[in-house]
């Protein structure tokens, strides 16, 4: 794992560099490619909506790490991360652990996640495990290997202007207790290979948690934007002007989530 506070200064001038961007061979740009082929296109904002703001300059680069890529564990770990890529890796690209609540990621990106995956649970592009968590301008494309692009535990959690692709699940839910809480996301576009949304439990018996989508525009195989668990969803779910698949979303693309916990506009 790597605490990003022991980052040297050589590692943000070579992230600085030209050669920043540019992945490995990566599976997510591959399956991103044929879910666009098959959807008609990628999923896109109108025109001037919005855009993910990049990282800007000095930027940290972080290649294919041993382990997390960037670990906010303590008290003692950074309040805001920016400007940082990671790069591949043996598991998650960035996690916040429960000890680190109030944490923000803002303009960060992770490409080919997990590409170099070595334990047996899911590896995510951000691994939310503390409450209270804000991600803005943050992109990220999965390799084989990766799980969930976004994947919460916890109430009171943000993404906004986030590009997620090629990942099974782009959006997900695995609650850790049972608080009522609001997750949200806003302006969000990405390519899945399983299922845009999914909301379940990890520690916690019960998903109680307000889910709030807002201009969430996906594409991927099936018809399907949001599945939950019936067995444990006890929360509710909001949807404003979402697409799949360039269509907008509607009762038909939600399955296992009350009429009476939905609403869609």
């Amino acid at each position: 794992m790597t605490d990003l506070t022991a980052l040297d200064a050589a590692n943000r001038a070579l992230q600085a560099s030209s050669t920043v961007a540019k992945a490995t061979k990566d599976y997510g740009a591959a399956a991103t490619a044929a879910i666009h082929a098959l959807a008609g296109g990628p999923a896109q904002p109108p025109a001037g909506s919005w855009q993910v703001a990049p990282p800007q300059p000095p930027v940290t680069t972080i290649t294919n790490p041993a382990g997390v890529g960037v670990n906010l564990y303590n008290t003692a770990s950074p309040k805001l991360v920016t400007d940082t890529v990671v790069i591949g890796g043996a598991d998650s690209a960035f996690l916040v652990q429960p000890g680190a609540p109030g944490r923000t990621i803002q303009r960060c990106q992770a490409t080919n996640v997990a590409a170099q995956k070595n334990v047996a649970y899911g590896c995510h592009a951000i691994y939310a495990k503390a409450q209270g968590l804000t991600v803005l301008d943050f992109s990220a494309t999965a390799s084989k290997y990766a799980g969930n692009g976004l994947s919460v535990r916890y109430g009171g959690f943000l993404g906004q202007r986030c590009e997620l692709d090629g990942f099974p699940i782009p959006l997900a839910v695995f609650a850790d207790d049972e608080t009522a809480g609001v997750v949200q996301w806003m302006q969000i576009s990405g390519a899945f290979t399983n299922v845009g949304v999914w909301l379940d439990c990890d520690e916690a018996s019960k998903m109680v948690y307000s889910i709030m989508l807002d201009r969430v525009d996906l594409t991927g195989p099936g018809n399907v934007f949001l599945n939950a668990n019936a067995k444990v969803f006890a929360g509710t779910v909001t949807i404003s002007a979402c697409t799949l698949n360039g269509k907008p979303v509607t009762a038909a693309n939600v399955t296992n989530v009350p009429a009476s916990a939905l609403h869609i506009s």
